[in-house]
């Protein structure tokens, strides 16, 4: 790096810090940290949203599990992106018209407040985790671009940089998040559209790949392999798991001016981010020819070292720009969102049931800077799991799902799951699924992560099903409060902006079933992959394409 990159770098830390301190004068109580007022609109929500969602996990990880098995890690994303249109339309809205705060005070509204806290302080674990697996991602990507090969070095000064971050995003809050991740989305893109026509040349783009690369490389849904279709459907269900219950990017939608809006944000941030899913695979597949040899976490490694062989002087600043920008916003995001539950949760829930909206914030800024030393922390173990993605995905696997179930399956659908059934099924189907990992016991597909994802979903949901049917139903208040969410708002009558879950128009249903039918065709691919038909790979893709755009057109119409 020249000091023309380096300098580019500073600068940009130092305009996103200033930006972020500039919004603190925004924050006029408790509910503006938290959820920007409750008034974020489409536009800025999208890219909040997308910003929050990729980072150099993307970036760096699927390059590197692209150089060991091919494009199919691609659907980690594509995915992820299908989901955040389902939740978007359908789960998001809910939630919203319940007026929570946090994923956790759902529990509480929907069971009791014991369970309500034991997943706050679960959900600020797994966060922290993640965070941690970020900034580890930062410390790769320097370590390969620079070519100082000191992780301790490296580790200290991301620190540095993260205790300025933890600062504005204490004093900002959500308003600090939302204006800087709209920057940082640009920067990201910007990255992106600079790194593709720059390294891959070299191999001759994808035709040339093709040339000396094995045909499985390029299938999108292979029969066999750790990223199979078994994979894909697990990573679905994951997917619909994490725009649901985690709480990074619920808050992002609660934050919404109204489900409506909600729903626009969500539907355009995860059609706009598809082409760009596809590009981030590319450089991995282009390192097997340019860096041949990268082993174990090594991988990680790929796309850092793509950037110091090719990118230009002044270039390689700007893409290592779009690189930090998508980090910070996800860790600016992430410490907001568990600063809520930390202060909502927890504190207002346990402690201070009287708490005013003084008080909130203060400890809201507080539990920013525990939460990140706690990532700083998390930073030193991932590189004892292996690569990012497996060491992510390992947690995932095991502990997601369950909380899927119990928080939506049984929350919003399962009428007759109680208290004591919730959580009994949380603790059963975390111990399915740590029996599958420890053991690696694969029983329905050969794949430990999909077997995984699956089994622990069962457990849960067995469990939770059949304790409460021997203990007593969930009071009839609670069940009625929560599922009011289905029927339009008392605010949404009064401002006229209606938003339903299935559309009333004509339209609108023609374009909603439109969507599901896109939706259908996706997993046709997902069972023709099974059984190794070709071109199962295209036929989920354009199952995908036909879903999304389904789901855009089916917004204009109510």
């Amino acid at each position: 790096m020249s000091i023309i990159d380096y300098s580019l770098v500073i600068l940009f830390f130092i305009g996103l810090i200033s930006m972020g301190f500039y919004f603190n004068k925004w924050v006029g109580g408790a509910e503006d940290h938290f959820l920007a007022g409750r008034q974020l609109p489409p536009f800025i929500l999208a890219a909040v949203v997308a910003a929050t969602n990729i980072n150099l996990y993307n970036y760096v990880g699927y390059a590197g599990i692209a150089y060991k098995t091919g494009v199919s890690i691609v659907w980690q994303e594509w995915t992820g992106l299908m989901c955040m249109v389902t939740v978007g339309m359908f789960i998001h809205p809910l939630l919203w018209r319940l007026k929570i705060s946090t994923v956790p005070e759902f529990l509480e509204l929907r069971f009791n407040k014991p369970l309500r806290a034991v997943m706050g302080v679960f959900m600020i674990l797994r966060g922290a985790f993640w965070m941690g697996v970020i900034l580890y991602l930062s410390v790769t990507i320097a370590i390969g671009v620079t070519g100082i090969d000191n992780r301790e070095l490296w580790v200290f000064i991301f620190s540095v940089i993260t205790l300025f971050v933890i600062a504005f995003t204490a004093m900002g809050g959500a308003w600090s998040v939302a204006m800087t991740d709209v920057s940082q989305f640009m920067l990201l893109l910007l990255g992106t559209l600079i790194i593709i026509p720059i390294v891959m040349p070299s191999v001759g783009w994808v035709p040339g790949l093709r040339q000396v690369l094995a045909p499985e490389t390029f299938n999108l849904m292979p029969q066999h392999g750790d990223y199979n279709w078994a994979f894909v459907l697990a990573i679905w269900l994951l997917g619909i798991q994490y725009c649901s219950t985690n709480n990074d990017l619920v808050v992002r939608a609660l934050g919404a001016s109204s489900p409506r809006t909600s729903a626009i944000g969500w539907v355009l941030s995860g059609a706009v981010m598809v082409p760009f899913a596809y590009l981030i695979v590319l450089p991995g597949l282009a390192a097997t020819q340019i860096l041949p040899g990268l082993t174990g976490p090594a991988v990680d490694s790929a796309l850092p070292i793509l950037l110091q062989k090719y990118m230009p002087t002044g270039l390689l600043g700007i893409v290592l720009c779009g690189f930090m920008a998508s980090n910070m916003s996800t860790i600016t995001g992430s410490l907001n969102a568990n600063s809520v539950i930390a202060a909502k949760d927890l504190y207002q829930s346990l402690i201070n049931k009287d708490a005013t909206s003084r008080q909130l914030l203060v400890f809201a800024r507080w539990a920013t800077v525990v939460i990140g030393g706690m990532m700083i922390a998390f930073c030193y173990l991932v590189p004892r799991i292996g690569s990012a993605v497996e060491a992510y995905l390992t947690v995932v696997s095991m502990v997601d799902m369950p909380s899927f179930v119990i928080f939506i399956i049984c929350g919003l659908f399962i009428r007759r799951v109680n208290s004591f059934g919730a959580v009994g099924g949380f603790a059963c189907g975390i111990g399915a699924g740590a029996y599958c990992q420890i053991e690696h016991w694969a029983p329905l597909t050969g794949l430990p992560f999909a077997d995984t994802t699956l089994i622990s979903s069962a457990a849960t949901l067995v469990a939770a099903v059949a304790l409460s049917l021997v203990t007593k139903p969930a009071p009839a208040a609670k069940l009625e409060r929560v599922h009011s969410a289905f029927r339009p708002s008392e605010q949404e009558a009064t401002d006229d902006k209606f938003f339903h879950l299935w559309p009333v128009s004509p339209k609108g249903r023609f374009w909603m079933t439109v969507h599901l039918l896109g939706l259908a065709l996706f997993f046709l691919g997902i069972g023709l992959g099974a059984f190794a038909v070709p071109h199962a790979g295209a036929v989920s893709a354009i199952g995908m394409i036909i879903f999304l755009i389904g789901a855009i057109l089916r917004l204009l119409y109510d």
